[in-house]
């Protein structure tokens, strides 16, 4: 069931005459026209297939605490995978227990998925909240990383991203709308293309004063 004030919020939005219009375009990405580096504003780009996005995601939260702005973008760590997923394959075994290790110290379950997914769909997903439901982002993002790195769930699956973001207070319909017209992909090909712009190829990456 939507959290109570989501609905309300909602219910409120569809008596304005502008509720059913293009939604305004939001703020300027990194590389893109008029944009500058602001002091107190922290970029990151992640991918919730990305175990380091994953272990570090307490680290917004930090710097928030500290007085910063920290906007958190998607970028496809493994455009090559496709629908579907692919196997784990074999992981640096050094690289593993580091992970291990440091997912306790920041209050994280780790459990090895066996496949890597598609992430894509949960990434436009999460884009699309960013942008419209913000209030909902950090335990939305929060929800999927656990959902693929303690659960095992499909992040892939409608079913599994809908549901989520129901717990989440995030407005279904408009999202199931934003997912079919292609508007919520489109939000995270321009943020890759902001990644890309500044240099960042991998995930987690930072940009900041």
């Amino acid at each position: 069931m939507f959290a109570k004030t989501a609905v309300e919020r909602w219910q409120r939005f569809l008596t304005l005459p502008e509720a059913r219009t293009v939604a305004p375009v939001g703020a300027v990405l990194p590389g893109e026209r008029g944009w500058a580096l602001e002091p107190g504003v922290v970029w990151y780009w992640y991918d919730l297939l990305c175990p380091f996005s994953y272990v570090g995601q307490d680290l917004p939260g930090v710097l928030h605490q500290q007085g910063l702005r920290v906007i958190g973008l998607p970028l496809q760590l493994h455009p090559e995978i496709p629908p579907g997923g692919i196997p784990m394959g074999s992981q640096d075994a050094a690289l593993r227990e580091i992970l291990e290790q440091e997912a306790p110290k920041c209050g994280l379950e780790l459990r090895w998925p066996a496949r890597l997914p598609y992430s894509r769909p949960a990434l436009a997903a999460l884009e699309w909240v960013r942008e419209q439901e913000p209030s909902a982002f950090t335990t939305l993002q929060s929800a999927l990383f656990r959902a693929h790195f303690v659960s095992g769930e499909d992040i892939e699956a409608r079913s599994v991203i809908e549901a989520h973001a129901a717990a989440a207070g995030v407005y279904l319909p408009f999202l199931c709308e934003a997912m079919a017209d292609g508007s919520a992909d489109a939000a995270v090909t321009r943020a890759e293309r902001s990644a890309r712009a500044m240099g960042m190829r991998w995930t987690p990456s930072w940009l900041g004063d």
